[in-house]
């Protein structure tokens, strides 16, 4: 093959390829790449293993304050080893949001081992969850490593990651899922100085 064909041929595959892989079908989580990065497979992979994001969304709704509470709790027992404070607080009341429990567990979880790995000598994580618009706002705070400011337009990429380990998939796959059920998530962050993600969640108000 003439060596410009076969440039043609090398071109036409990483494009394909770089197509099949941006695409945003309802993504595969894998949780053991979570576990990896925190290190607790036998923890937080109990509360992992259940949850099936592919849950049809239909008319299916989830308590906030409920799923949040239990969560929080279940997360908090598990890494208090790692001297690490979560503490949730409620401002005002909540309407039930429109998103089936699982995927919602799924978004906390995935934002928490984030906040989580934030604070390799221990710390605090503060969730916070009120109205803001019409909408469920929910802030996870850490004051932990933070984002280097380059990083930050990236952050939501596909398999972009500063780790040694993991794929990259983890926040890409959370804004997939906010997105997904009509939210938005933001990310604000100061290296050396806390992370911050805002989830803004659409809410049941009845009429």
């Amino acid at each position: 093959m003439k060596p410009f064909l076969f440039s043609l041929v090398v071109l036409g595959i990483g494009l394909g390829a770089g197509f099949f892989l941006g695409r945003k079908k309802s993504p595969k989580i894998d949780f053991q790449d979570h576990l990896h990065r925190l290190d607790l497979l036998s923890t937080l992979g109990q509360l992992a293993a259940g949850f099936d994001i592919h849950e049809s969304s239909g008319q299916s709704q989830t308590n906030v304050k409920d799923t949040l509470s239990l969560l929080i709790k279940e997360v908090q027992e598990k890494v208090q080893s790692r001297h690490i404070e979560l503490s949730l607080q409620f401002v005002g009341s909540l309407p039930w949001i429109l998103i089936p429990e699982a995927p919602f567990k799924h978004i906390i979880l995935d934002v928490l081992l984030n906040a989580i790995e934030a604070l390799p000598k221990g710390g605090k994580i503060m969730i916070r969850a009120g109205l803001k618009d019409e909408r469920v706002k929910i802030e996870i705070q850490d004051n932990g490593v933070g984002i280097p400011k380059e990083y930050l337009p990236r952050i939501f990429d596909p398999f972009f990651t500063t780790k040694t380990s993991g794929t990259g998939l983890g926040l890409s796959t959370c804004k997939d899922l906010v997105e997904q059920h009509r939210g938005k998530i933001f990310i604000s962050s100061v290296e050396n100085g806390g992370t911050v993600v805002t989830l803004y969640l659409p809410g049941r108000f009845d009429s």
